[in-house]
């Protein structure tokens, strides 16, 4: 009986055993299939990120707690791409950060050491830089490695030639995106004739060719284009000689306070006169000191009344427009969780959001990369001929990005410039007002007041690009009074004539009377006569004879 136990024993011990590891392979299963698909293994894909993050000086003065604020921005951007199961899925973003210190030759070393240990970290895309001069060398070398390139905040003209920088895309409006409003004013407001004056720095300089170039297309004049390296003191004297009252300009801050003052002195502003500037370096007027006045021979209060009315033009950072953006986040959402990650206060001034969006611009292009590149891989990327391949794939997707960022509508031009937003302010009692907002996707202006609150120095009319003959008819009406009286007067002179007339052919066989030329006599009481009839003729108007 016990041995007869003992097989079924060992029987039972199996199925349990058998049991126990098929309920084990379904729980394996189970569990996996109900981890987070964040919490599994993934593959790395990683975007080299390029900030100075030094305390550097540079454009817009110390730049390091911007550069700080938009890799805070960066990165909270590859956690939101990376909890979104919709987008590069079984792949995750990895932000290899370099910090440039602002310096060219430093950033190209960084980026070469980047490339040589590509077998640990091979990067996909770059994001950066945001110095112009750094962007430009990197966007030079990037097309020899096949890697595309984002910047959040290069803005130079120079990056927008393709021919030079080919897989170059921003996220910034260029600067010669403030062309684009500018000219919508000269044509919205039917002005045909405009000058330019521009600092010689090669931003100005190619932004001012761009303008002159679409000013042309639609057939406006440039009067003059009036330059300066550094002090622009006597180059409106020109512009006043032209006629200018259409001003376009081009330069940084501490020149706009030069040019405005010797508008001030030439008398060249107030409301028959419309000057309009770059917006993105504002002016500050508590910075006049006493010894700017005395170099500029102007003072502070003379210079804000040269600058009432002048337009400004800026970058909309961050979105006006109160809805949900990619990543899942309104503006506000944005705002408060960028200031917890940097520990900073937020600034609509920094272009943490233009960051933002580049990651997401580069994880959308990636993503739908996927399916054309097969039967390659994302990771099967390298900086060799299978990149070049995948290369013009991502250039082609990145090209045809379109979504709603927390910058705004993203998108970008043929030779990658951003198809932003753009602030259209004018300064009045020395403080930046918004007027409208500019649309480069539709090329419109959304208006934020109406022509009457805009026009309020020239009476809600834009004042004209010229002196103008305006002609008008006027109905001259001749007094009745008057009309009688010369008419009473008239006719007496027509009896005295045509009685001398008679007295002059009734004696005319007298020897007086022939001596003294009758036939001419006749002739001019003739002429007499008719001259008194004119008046009564003449003096018979619309009045008259509707009365």
């Amino acid at each position: 009986m016990s041995c007869f136990r003992l097989p079924c024993r060992g029987a039972e011990s199996m199925t349990v055993a058998k049991q126990m590891w098929i309920f084990l392979s379904y729980s394996a299963v189970l569990g996996y299939l109900l981890v987070p698909y964040c919490c599994r293994a993934q593959v790395p894909l990683y975007i080299g990120g390029f900030f100075p993050l030094n305390d550097s000086v540079g454009e817009f003065g110390v730049i390091g707690p911007i550069a700080r604020d938009c890799l805070s921005s960066a990165q909270m951007a590859i956690d939101h791409v990376n909890r979104d199961e919709s987008v590069l899925q079984g792949y995750k973003l990895d932000l290899v950060v370099i910090n440039t210190q602002n310096l060219a030759g430093f950033a190209f070393r960084k980026f070469y050491d980047m490339l040589v240990d590509g077998d640990k970290k091979k990067v996909v895309m770059l994001l950066g830089n945001f110095a112009d001069k750094i962007s430009e060398d990197l966007a030079k070398a990037t097309p020899y490695w096949n890697l595309i390139q984002v910047s959040y905040g290069s803005h130079s003209v120079a990056l927008s030639e393709r021919k030079y920088y080919p897989l170059f895309f921003r996220t910034i409006p260029s600067s010669v995106g403030f062309n684009y409003p500018r000219k919508k004013l000269v044509l919205d407001f039917n002005w045909k004739k405009v000058a330019t004056i521009h600092s010689t720095t090669e931003t100005f300089q190619g932004a001012t060719e761009h303008m002159h170039q679409i000013l042309k297309e639609d057939n406006i004049t440039v009067l003059a284009s009036e330059t300066f390296t550094q002090d622009p003191t006597g180059r409106l004297k020109f512009l006043k000689d032209k006629d200018a009252r259409i001003i376009i300009g081009n330069f940084y801050r501490p020149q706009a306070y030069l040019i405005l003052c010797e508008a001030y002195q030439l008398e060249m502003y107030g409301p028959d006169y419309v000057w309009m500037i770059l917006g993105y370096d504002p002016l500050r007027f508590d910075e006049i000191t006493e010894e700017f006045e005395e170099l500029a021979r102007c003072k502070k209060e003379q210079i804000i009344e040269a600058a009432e009315g002048t337009w400004t033009f800026t970058w909309e950072i961050m979105s006006a427009v109160n809805r949900t953006a990619i990543g899942g986040l309104t503006p506000e959402q944005y705002r408060h969780e960028l200031m917890l990650r940097s520990g900073q206060m937020f600034s609509e001034r920094r272009p943490g959001p233009f960051a933002y969006d580049a990651i997401w611009a580069m994880a959308l292009a990636l993503n739908a990369s996927i399916e054309d590149i097969k039967p390659q891989n994302l990771e099967d990327f390298d900086y060799e001929d299978a990149g070049k391949e995948m290369v013009d794939i991502f250039k082609e997707k990145m090209d045809k990005t379109d979504f709603f960022g927390v910058s705004g509508p993203v998108s970008f031009y043929d030779q990658g410039d951003r198809k932003g937003v753009l602030k259209v302010q004018q300064i009045r009692n020395g403080t930046e007002v918004l007027v409208g907002r500019y649309i480069a996707q539709t090329d419109t202006i959304e208006w934020e007041m109406s022509a009457e609150e805009i026009w309020y120095r020239s009476g809600g009319k834009p004042p004209p690009d010229e002196d103008r003959t305006e002609e008008r008819f006027v109905i001259q009406k001749i007094s009745l009074v008057l009309f009688i009286t010369m008419t009473v007067l008239a006719a007496l002179g027509i009896v005295m004539a045509i009685g001398l007339l008679a007295f002059n052919i009734y004696y005319r066989n007298e020897r007086l009377i022939k001596m003294s030329s009758p036939n001419l006599n006749n002739v001019i009481i003739v002429g007499c006569i008719l001259t008194y009839v004119t008046i009564c003729l003449l003096g018979i108007d619309r009045n008259i004879l509707r009365q």
